[in-house]
C-alpha cells in the first residue's frame, strides 16, 4: 500500500514539474494577447485582466498540481488528476492562442457596430472569453479539491 502512496507522489511531482515545463507557453500566449494592440478602450477590462491572467492560471494549475500530491499521499487519486493538469494547462495554452484572433473579430464587430449599446456588448465578449480561459485552472483546482477532501454527506455517514 505504501508503495502506491509513494508512486503517486512522485507522478504528482512529475505533474508539477511538467506544469512549470508548460508555463513558459502560457505565459508567452498571454504576452501575444498583451501585445496585440486590440486592448483599446472599447475592450472593457481587457487591458487591466490581461497583466495578471497568466500567473493565475499558472498558479491554479501549480495548485492542481500540488492537490494531486496530496491526494496520492492520501490515496484518493488517479492518473485521470494527473492527466486533468496537463489537459487544462494544454487547454489554457491553446485558449491563449486563440484570443488574439478573437480580439480582431471583436474589434471588426465593434467597428461595424451603429449604437452605444453595441461597443459595449461587442466589447464585453473578450474578457468573458478570456476570463473563462484563466478561470478554468481555478475551477479544475477547486474540483480537485473537493474530490481530495471528499464530500461532507459521505463523510458524514461514515462512508469515507
Amino acid at each position: 500500500m505504501q508503495i502506491n502512496k509513494l508512486l503517486g507522489v512522485i507522478v504528482g511531482l512529475l505533474t508539477v514539474v511538467v506544469t512549470l515545463a508548460i508555463s513558459p507557453s502560457i505565459a508567452t500566449a498571454n504576452t501575444a494577447v498583451a501585445d496585440s494592440g486590440n486592448l483599446t478602450s472599447d475592450m472593457i477590462g481587457m487591458a487591466v485582466v490581461v497583466t495578471f491572467g497568466a500567473p493565475l492560471a499558472i498558479l491554479g494549475l501549480l495548485a492542481m498540481g500540488g492537490l494531486f500530491v496530496v491526494g496520492a499521499w492520501k490515496g484518493g487519486t488517479s492518473m485521470k488528476e494527473m492527466l486533468s493538469v496537463i489537459f487544462t494547462a494544454v487547454i489554457v495554452i491553446v485558449g491563449l492562442s486563440f484570443m488574439t484572433s478573437i480580439l480582431d473579430y471583436s474589434v471588426a464587430l465593434i467597428a461595424a457596430g451603429t449604437s452605444a449599446f453595441e461597443t459595449i456588448l461587442y466589447g464585453i465578449i473578450p474578457l468573458f472569453v478570456y476570463l473563462a480561459v484563466i478561470g478554468l485552472s481555478g475551477w479544475q483546482t477547486y474540483q480537485g479539491y473537493r474530490r481530495v477532501r471528499g464530500s461532507k454527506k459521505s463523510t458524514s455517514m461514515g462512508l469515507a
